[in-house]
């Protein structure tokens, strides 16, 4: 793994449980403000594009129903729980 990647992919679960992995950078953050540099790269797995394709395929937008679809008033809210 790259050096500049974040070690918390590959931490036990205790490790992860009581954040020793990130507590060298919280106590640098609250020294002073990271610069980017200090900030170490999320792994792959946790990266945005596949973690946005991951929470898409397993969860689906909700189809909403007429009421809600057709509501021009910002006031009246329909409580069918799918807007």
């Amino acid at each position: 793994m790259d050096s500049t990647v974040s070690g918390y992919a590959t931490t036990s679960l205790f490790s992860k449980a009581v954040w020793v992995s990130i507590n060298p950078l919280l106590s640098t953050g609250y020294q002073s403000p990271l610069k980017l540099d200090e900030v170490p790269l999320l792994p792959p797995d946790f990266q945005a594009v596949r973690t946005s394709e991951f929470l898409q395929k397993n969860f689906p937008k909700p189809v909403v129903c007429y009421i809600c679809r057709n509501n021009s008033n910002p006031k009246f809210h329909c409580y069918c729980f799918c807007g």
